[in-house]
């Protein structure tokens, strides 16, 4: 044939090879999507199509001249054939007997599918616009010298290197460059509940289809390398199949002999790893040589897939172990496995040579095989990083979150349904408006239909509630699913709950079905108006001082605070009112207080106005409870609501259902612990009174202290014990540096980062912040949290609270997100928000309950995170965290002055620790008759009887309160803990609680609270039980109970833990029953001691705080 001619055969041989390699990229976007998780699969595929788009362009402008075009020893000249010029279909090549423009179609084909390969390492950390650039880039970077080097006629092929269809210029430079981007890409973010499932593929058939199309292309990729047809075709496809079909069998049998199955999908990766080893030697060798490499392919590609798991290189489809490597050691046994000697010439080549002339197998032909291999990898590796590197700078090149990339990148998704899209879209924090109808109850009751956004804060208005999106399909999930998981979901987390009582409220929850249902509704809408008529009657107060006098004592946070809340007022007020009104500064006012906590409670213990303590203070015991506002019939109706719906699921009263689900095991046992706790606490808190009269009398206060001046001066007698102003200290209590001091030990105990993310979620005021925490290992994203840190009267309730936005649920695939809302001093002026130590007391206790919700581990949402904990063991982490804050490295961290830097002085954060125990009794008095009202209201009180709720609150006001109480006095009217929150027959859990945070912390001290390393420890464990378990069995958490009463006091009819007046400790058993114990009899001591301080750490403001109708979490 002469020069130029064209072989018809040939051509048409040749145009289905390249057809078959272009088929094998779509197969590889099937093979590698069906490996991916669902929600990155399109993702996948499109970056495998993408490649036929951007590889082909640059192949018929520069790629081909690049690689193949006049030699400029480093490269080809990208002018040779640009465009593909100079190439036709009517003339062959030299050496060739098919057209020039076919040659170079062909070659395309590999071009196509050689950066696809990489893509497989990299997957579900790539965003799209950066792998366009890197495709672009690494084509004429990398493959096109290599492609030049060795099939090209560069310096590799005159150096006798050889390479028949593509191990070192597809597999190796693919495999090896994939290893590179891991460096630059690193692992990919895995949530929690993904870590066992990341790498399972999410479609078998997929990956088998896309095996059995790569396989059928790859004899058009390695036998149409021959590039004719004829003995060497034939033998380079007859070799692939032998290879291919060995290591198949081979990889399953390992797979079988250690998983104990066969596997589809490794049966599949053996058959690829086959195939790319054979590739470079494919037709060079014997049939033989082929089935030796399908063996040696096996084992060792499946070793380097091994090797790459225990280095940790997060190659998400082995593109390294299989390609890289599988390509490498092909290139290398290519020089043992070559024809023999013999088949060195062209003439008289024995018959069995598969391709005479090319060649032989010799230790030299090692030598270069394996020089050529090993520069590739490294020169792969090398300009790899420096591409990635670059692309990064100018954009990032991996995505944020750890949510598939097909809606995030694409705005598509591989399967479609409704619930899929709504789980998947992402999540911008959107707020929708649900109106209800009619008496403004959702029309699906379900047991998880209630306010879950921040706006929970607010007043809801009538007929609508708010919902995130995402909560919205969480309720018609729950209806969907909710009845077929409850029970088996319900028994695992609470084994030992009744049964019947369970099937019997599971029945209740089932829309429409039940009155009990309906009472339900029925008292969650009372609850709401009972919530919006307390915060109306807040609202509606206002007390105007225009005379400095008025204000003396009045500390200038709390001065600069009423002079704002002042402005604020009159800035809603009509243009002539406001033009009459001048604006209020600190020094001059005029001053504004209000029954907000953050202005009650600096008024009440600051103000040296008897007077007007006394108007400040009825106003605030009579908050809701006349005219419009008035919870009185709430009250009735609520307590109505909860005794027919108790009935109705067969319990005596509303308190034994509620203690159906608690650590204490009856209404007797919580009657004990009470009045094991009052006998001493009552005596104690008597001293405690006489001393506070006798110093205010000593300072010159005439006549019986009254119950407006309790507060006051029980400041005052705190400041000479102790010798500090709390008001003094807000300096030091900055809210930026409270809150890095408080992530920093969450850091350190829990191995958790805590950065701050504004612009990651919608929020519902400028004053909101949004942070993410991570898993610090990992750099996994785990939770979330809005903070709502300052007080917005007329906006926001009292208080301080932790709820849940969203929950932990593997079946919906959402993390956890929460809020915590306190109701702290906001920002003046240019000065940050500078707290009291009561206040950053506060932010640890709810940021304590967060923890627990977003470290969760729990997968099923029904008992993830705060949901269905023991009600009395709900303040164990928030009480924990509180404990921090009188640990002085810890303080130290972040107690310095906001504008001198100045550190909190060591004498005193030691007052501070020692005004700790002071008012305990007192303090425990008041807890205690909070708890037992509650009790009596849901147990022994008949709302339909003659007697009244006030009629209890008074018998019981004169066994609790030392100063009887005004006449007027309607503090029920505003305990929304009771009758808008949670703690309905559970106000006592506070107690309770504060033994298991006692109990808590006492493993730190023992530990050594200024040894790291050992609270790291501890902590881990701690973060593997109390916050990250929702709920586990109960008779779990109560292991260690056993042992607790042979370590207590013989007598337990003496009092737990009291302080009295000289500040001795009284100590006696806690309830034996279902009580968190203690692990050892000798932490008794520390037990108690902590025990004691978490009853004195809530001094009179943090009484008032809770009268005030707080609820700190379950709301």
């Amino acid at each position: 044939m002469a020069v130029g001619d064209i072989d018809a055969a040939s051509t048409a041989f040749m145009m289905v090879c390249m057809a078959l390699v272009q088929f094998m990229t779509p197969g590889l976007a099937f093979f590698y999507g069906g490996l991916v998780k669902d929600t990155s699969v399109l993702t996948m595929m499109m970056q495998s199509f993408v490649s036929m788009g951007v590889a082909s362009i640059i192949w018929f402008l520069i790629g081909y001249s690049l690689c193949f075009g006049e030699s400029l020893y480093v490269i080809g000249n990208p002018f040779t054939h640009f465009g593909l010029r100079g190439l036709n279909v009517n003339e062959a090549l030299p050496d060739m007997a098919i057209p020039g423009l076919l040659f170079a179609g062909y070659q395309g084909m590999f071009a196509v599918i050689t950066p696809a390969l990489m893509t497989g390492a990299f997957a579900d950390r790539f965003r799209f616009k950066p792998y366009l650039a890197f495709i672009a880039l690494w084509l004429v970077c990398v493959y096109a010298p290599w492609c030049h080097w060795v099939w090209g006629g560069g310096w590799l092929a005159q150096w006798g290197v050889k390479d028949f269809a593509g191990g070192i210029v597809v597999h190796v430079t693919a495999g090896f460059s994939a290893l590179a981007s891991l460096i630059v890409v690193g692992k990919r973010q895995v949530s929690e509940e993904d870590l066992e499932d990341h790498d399972r593929p999410h479609n078998v058939p997929f990956v088998a289809l896309g095996t059995a199309m790569l396989w059928f292309g790859w004899f058009g990729f390695n036998a149409g390398s021959a590039l004719a047809t004829g003995s060497v075709a034939v033998g380079a496809a007859v070799n692939s199949e032998i290879s291919a079909s060995v290591a198949l069998f081979l990889w399953l049998l390992i797979d079988w002999v250690r998983n104990g199955r066969p596997g589809l999908v490794g049966l599949c990766v053996g058959a690829i790893a086959g195939l790319a080893t054979i590739t470079p030697a494919a037709g060079f060798i014997q049939p033989w040589g082929a089935f030796i490499l399908g063996v040696i392919a096996t084992f060792f590609c499946y070793a380097c897939c091994e090797l790459r798991k225990r280095l940790g290189f997060d190659d998400a489809l082995d593109v390294w172990g299989v390609h890289g490597m599988g390509g490498f050691m092909g290139t290398v046994l290519l020089g043992v496995l070559a024809d023999p000697e013999e088949c060195g010439g062209l003439e008289a080549a024995p018959s069995y040579c598969v391709n005479p002339g090319q060649v032989t197998a010799s230790i030299e032909q090692v030598g270069k095989q394996l020089a050529a291999a090993l520069l590739a990898a490294v020169y792969s590796v090398l300009v790899t990083l420096v591409l990635l590197k670059a692309i990064n700078v100018c954009m990032p090149l991996k995505p944020i979150g750890t949510g598939g990339l097909d809606l995030t990148e694409h705005g598509e998704m591989a399967y479609h349904s409704p619930v899929r899209q709504y789980i998947q879209e992402p999540k911008k924090g959107k707020m929708v408006l649900l109106q209800i109808p009619g008496d403004g109850v959702p029309t699906t009751p379900l047991k998880f239909w209630r306010m879950k956004d921040a706006a929970q804060t607010m007043k809801q208005p009538e007929g609508c509630l708010k919902f995130r999106g995402l909560d919205l399909l969480w309720c018609l999930l729950q209806e969907m699913v909710l009845l077929k998981i409850a029970d088996q979901a319900f028994e695992h987390a609470v084994p030992d709950y009744d049964v019947d009582v369970r099937a019997n409220a599971s029945a209740s929850e089932i829309p429409g079905n039940s009155q009990a249902c309906v009472a339900k509704r029925n008292f969650d809408r009372a609850g709401t108006t009972f919530q919006n008529n307390l915060l109306d009657s807040t609202k509606a107060f206002e007390l105007v001082l225009t005379e400095v006098k008025d204000v003396e004592g009045l500390p200038a946070s709390a001065l600069a605070a009423a002079a704002q809340s002042y402005n604020q007022a009159q800035s809603g007020k009509s243009e002539k009112e406001e033009e009459a009104a001048a604006e209020a500064t600190p020094e001059s006012g005029p001053w504004r207080l209000t029954l907000d906590m953050p202005s009650y409670l600096p008024a009440m213990k600051h103000l040296k106005s008897s007077e007007l303590r006394e108007k400040l203070y009825r106003a605030f015991i009579s908050r809701a409870s006349s005219n419009k506002t008035d919870n009185g019939p709430l009250i009735t109706e609520i307590l109505q609501l909860r005794k027919k719906a108790s009935a109705m699921l067969g319990f005596e009263n509303y308190a034994s259902e509620s203690l159906a689900s608690k650590m204490a095991p009856n209404i007797e046992a919580v009657s004990k612990l009470t009045e094991d706790l009052f006998a001493v606490a009552r005596p104690a808190a008597e001293k405690e009174l006489d001393e506070l009269q006798e110093f205010a009398n000593a300072k010159g206060y005439a006549g019986k202290l009254q119950l407006w001046d309790v507060t006051f001066w029980t400041e005052r007698l705190k400041e000479e014990k102790y010798a500090y102003d709390e008001e003094a200290l807000r300096p030091y209590f900055s809210l930026p540096k409270v809150l890095e001091g408080m992530f920093g030990i969450a850091s350190k105990l829990f191995a958790v980062d805590i950065v701050q993310d504004d612009d990651a979620a919608e929020r519902w005021h400028p004053d909101v912040m949004f942070f993410k925490v991570q898993d610090a290992s990992t750099g996994n994203h785990i939770a979330s949290f809005f903070l709502d840190p300052y007080a917005r009267p007329g906006e926001k309730r009292g208080g301080a609270w932790m709820d849940d936005c969203l929950g932990r649920s593997k079946a919906v695939g959402t993390k956890p997100v929460a809020y915590l809302t306190c109701n702290g001093s906001p920002p003046v002026g240019s000065k940050p928000s500078l707290m009291t130590f009561s206040e950053a007391e506060t932010l640890f206790h709810e940021f304590g309950h967060g923890l627990q919700h977003m470290l969760t581990h729990v997968e099923d949402g029904d008992c993830a995170g705060i949901n269905n904990v023991e009600w009395d063991a709900v303040e164990l982490p928030s009480q924990f965290m509180e404990n921090w804050l009188y640990h002085k490295p810890t303080v130290d961290s972040f107690a310095v002055h906001y504008e001198t830097g100045e550190p909190l002085p060591a004498d005193i954060f030691e007052k501070i620790k020692g005004s700790r125990i002071f008012m305990a009794a007192s303090m425990m008095l008041r807890q205690l008759q909070f708890g037992d009202l509650d009790m009596k209201l849901h147990s022994e009180y008949d709302p339909d009887g003659t007697e009244t709720f006030l009629d209890v609150q008074r018998r019981l006001a004169a066994k609790y309160q030392i100063l009887p109480p005004l006449e007027e006095d309607r503090f029920l009217c505003s305990f929304s803990h009771i009758f808008a929150g949670g703690y309905a027959a559970g106000y006592y859990s506070y107690k309770w609680a504060e033994v298991l945070s006692a109990d808590a912390f006492a493993a730190f001290e023992e530990a050594g609270l200024d040894d790291e390393e050992a609270l790291r420890s501890v902590g881990r464990r701690f973060r593997e039980t109390a916050p990250r378990r929702a709920l586990a069995s109960r008779s779990a958490k109560l292991q260690r109970v056993a042992s607790a009463p042979q370590c207590l006091s013989e007598s337990p009819s003496q009092a737990i833990i009291v302080l009295s007046s000289d500040q001795s400790v009284s100590a006696a058993p806690l309830p034996r029953a279902r009580t968190a114990g203690y692990n050892a009899c000798n932490k008794k001591t520390k037990v108690m001691q902590h025990t004691l301080r978490a009853s004195a750490a809530r001094p009179m403001d943090h009484t008032e705080r809770m009268i005030g109708g707080v609820r700190d979490a379950h709301e």
